[in-house]
């Protein structure tokens, strides 16, 4: 089973599901991910630094830099989500739920 958080914008009657949790999608596409959630600061601002980290350190620093940068978007992507939903889009947390699916977490949610 696994934790969902879900949102609701009341004023434009839309619903979110996010897993809470370690983000697989997050830690192998890092920004790709981001910028495919509309997560534009955070993943403009990794990008930079990495395209600079890699003309400052040496090969083997810079590929330890990838790996934990991964670790950090595979293990916050998911809170960084929820919480930009929450903070920017107005979207308030209804219900933190266990559920097998994002789908069984919907129908959760909604009984």
């Amino acid at each position: 089973m696994s934790s969902f958080c879900v949102l609701e914008n009341s004023s434009k009657r839309e619903i979110e599901i996010i897993k809470i949790g370690f983000s697989w999608k997050a830690f192998f596409l890092t920004f790709f991910w981001g910028f495919a959630n509309k997560l534009w600061a955070i993943s403009s601002i990794y990008l930079i630094i990495l395209f600079l980290l890699r003309f400052a350190l040496d090969d083997e620093l810079f590929y330890l830099y990838i790996f934990t940068s991964s670790l950090f978007w595979g293990i916050y992507g998911n809170d960084i989500l929820i919480n930009y939903y929450n903070q920017k889009l107005k979207f308030d947390v209804i219900k933190l739920t266990s559920a097998s699916s994002q789908n069984n977490a919907f129908f959760t949610y909604k009984t």
